[in-house]
């Protein structure tokens, strides 16, 4: 039986060790550094999961009992999504 430990020194990544063992890892993002290639690439390497670090928080969604405003939370999904194909297209590029 191998160690947690001993994975984790022949893994390169987290996001490797927790595919190993089935587990997610993951962490909070903001929108904005997402447009960020070393800092997106990060994320894609090195996790399988993400959450939206304040955009989706009660008083962002709701500033006022009349008013719903998903333009943060949204902000983030769209910003995971473009980051995503890119990286996906750089690895096919990278592949041929």
């Amino acid at each position: 039986m191998v160690s947690g430990f001993t994975l984790l020194l022949q893994a390169q990544t987290l996001r490797q060790v927790a595919d190993q063992d089935g587990l997610l890892v993951g962490t909070a993002v903001r929108s904005t550094p997402l447009s960020e290639p070393t800092y997106a690439s990060t994320l894609a390497r090195e996790f399988n999961m993400v959450e939206a670090e304040a955009a989706m928080k009660w008083w962002v969604l709701r500033p006022d009992v009349s008013t719903y405003d998903f333009r943060k939370a949204d902000d983030v999904a769209v910003s995971l999504i473009v980051s995503h194909f890119a990286n996906w297209f750089a690895l096919r590029k990278s592949i041929k």
